[in-house]
């Protein structure tokens, strides 16, 4: 190869997806399994038990918690996980779908107290203000 052509280099950094999964143990445990009785059978020996149908189940088992785990954190209140925060939507403790609604409202009403409170500040703030301003005022009506 020429030195010239080592000049300019082009890479192609394209990833491509592809369905890879993670090993587990028992996933592991049952391609043990199945070499070690392939390789028993070639060598003839008869085994008293090959334990296949057990690690195939233990696989299925294992790649229907990995599926079902996520499928469980879907519940109502964690699907608004960005709004908790702003409406003070914490964990909920209650129970079931009709403990989501309450809390759901419970929530809203704290938030609408949360306004009114907001709102009663600033009318007294105002209410001080006037009054401090009018008792501030020299009283021009009474000639000495």
């Amino acid at each position: 190869m020429r030195p010239s052509r080592l000049e300019r280099i082009s890479v192609d950094t394209t990833v491509q997806p592809k369905a890879i999964t993670h090993p587990t143990d028992a996933k592991l445990y049952l391609k043990a399994l199945v070499a070690l009785v392939r390789q028993a059978r070639k060598c003839g020996l008869e085994l008293r038990q090959a334990y296949t149908r057990l690690a195939k189940r233990a696989a299925v088992q294992v790649g229907r918690y990995a599926h079902a785990r996520p499928m469980r954190r879907m519940r109502v209140g964690d699907r608004a996980d960005n709004r908790k925060q702003d409406g003070r939507l914490g964990r909920n403790h209650l129970l079931g779908v009709a403990g989501d609604a309450m809390n759901v409202l419970l929530v809203a009403a704290g938030h609408n107290l949360r306004l009114i409170l907001n709102w009663l500040r600033l009318f007294i703030a105002w209410l001080l203000a006037a009054l401090m301003s009018s008792s501030a005022q020299p009283d021009t009506s009474q000639v000495a």
